[in-house]
């Protein structure tokens, strides 16, 4: 369009020069509008648009660098809109999937239970999405929710990353380090090394949770927890396993049991004996059954939910169970009497670090390994006698 107006103009300049030229008396008036049809060529011609050009293939070589024009002339192009969603929205998202309930999860939070829903509530908005069913109870995410919170998990775990990222790189090795023990472990191998990666170790904040295995599992999944110390294999393709140790069991009977007349039990001769037993919630419970070739409960006694009850239900029972041996430390001269090893290959358990394959505390966690090798039977670190016992993956 506008070049056709060019040509336009250019056939009128011309027509009036001739016309001007003819009828030179009246030249003067033409020669004003010549002049002014001249000035419209020049203008249109100007401003005829070029074709455009890739910035990534124009030569800018010849052109002038002013470093100072950026700075009187800020561009301010914004990566986030105003409604971006923010991490702290995020982190509430996440909390009530974890916790299933507005009021846990905003004293989780530490923020009120109305400040937590309106920002939630206004996440929804901005992505035109529901996240929860609040009609539920305890509340539940939606199909699109879940994959949203999943998401916002990955998110929420690579920024953490950047505070972990630059203790990694300090000489000094600092931080928070949280970790996950199973119950059957926890009060016996805690006294063993505590103290001292504390002592060596005073930037490193140690935050200690008791759980069984299947909670521990999910927490090292959901970022609640950077490290467990956990019987294994566990099977888990998101999770890495460092071998720590391997734990030896003993077998704990009742006074005037028949078997305290020998000096050691093979796992043979407690196929048939009554025995106490843990709960399917403790890994431990399962293998137990998998010593003594059990694949149902018949001749258990008792189940119970943690060391001690099980010892006291030994007594009571006048039977027999199992014990891991860092727990004899824990028991009386009278209750020591009463304890026999296995005969080799002796039954143990696997006992290793476990970690998100995406952490990057890795020099603590390697620390942590380090220390409590150093407080444990060394006989243990590479047992050449021991059969370690196969877990049953229900818990």
């Amino acid at each position: 369009m506008m070049e056709v107006i060019r040509l336009h103009c250019s056939t009128m300049t011309d027509n009036f020069s001739v016309f001007a030229q003819k009828y030179y008396i009246f030249a003067i008036p033409w020669h004003l509008i010549l002049l002014l049809f001249t000035v419209m060529k020049a203008i249109f011609t100007q401003r005829v648009p070029q074709p455009m050009q890739s910035p990534c293939t124009q030569d800018h070589s010849s052109l002038p660098i002013d470093e100072t024009f950026f700075i009187n002339n800020p561009v301010n192009l914004p990566l986030f809109s105003e409604k971006s969603m923010t991490a702290q929205q995020l982190e509430y998202i996440v909390a009530l999937d974890t916790h299933r309930h507005f009021v846990t999860a905003a004293a989780a939070c530490y923020v009120t239970q109305s400040t937590l829903s309106a920002q939630i509530h206004k996440l929804e908005q901005e992505l035109n999405t529901i996240l929860f069913d609040r009609s539920r109870q305890p509340v539940v995410p939606t199909a699109a929710g879940a994959l949203i919170i999943e998401q916002a998990r990955v998110a929420l775990r690579e920024l953490r990353k950047i505070n972990d990222i630059v203790a990694e790189q300090s000489s000094v090795i600092r931080g928070t380090l949280t970790l996950g023990i199973i119950p059957t472990l926890a009060p016996y191998i805690l006294g063993l090394f505590l103290e001292q990666f504390r002592s060596r170790y005073p930037e490193v904040q140690v935050q200690i949770e008791e759980e069984t295995t299947s909670a521990i599992v999910r927490k090292l999944k959901h970022d609640q927890l950077d490290c467990a110390l956990l019987a294994t294999p566990l099977g888990e393709p998101s999770l890495m396993e460092d071998h720590v140790f391997t734990e030896p069991f003993v077998v704990y009977m009742a006074q005037s049991h028949p078997l305290l007349n020998l000096s050691a039990i093979s796992p043979q001769l407690l196929q048939n004996e009554e025995l106490v037993v843990l709960t399917e919630a403790h890994c431990f419970g399962g293998q137990m059954l998998n010593v003594c070739n059990r694949t149902d409960d018949r001749k258990v006694a008792f189940k119970a939910g943690s060391i001690e009850t099980l010892k006291c239900l030994t007594d009571i029972g006048k039977c027999a169970t199992l014990l891991p041996e860092l727990s004899v430390s824990a028991l009386t001269d009278d209750e020591l009497l009463r304890v026999r090893p296995f005969t080799v290959p002796t039954p143990a358990r696997t006992i290793s670090v476990v970690y998100h394959r995406s952490m990057v505390k890795r020099n603590i966690i390697e620390q942590l390994q380090n220390v409590i090798r150093e407080y444990v039977p060394q006989e243990w670190l590479n047992p050449q006698t021991m059969h370690a016992v196969p877990l049953r993956h229900q818990s």
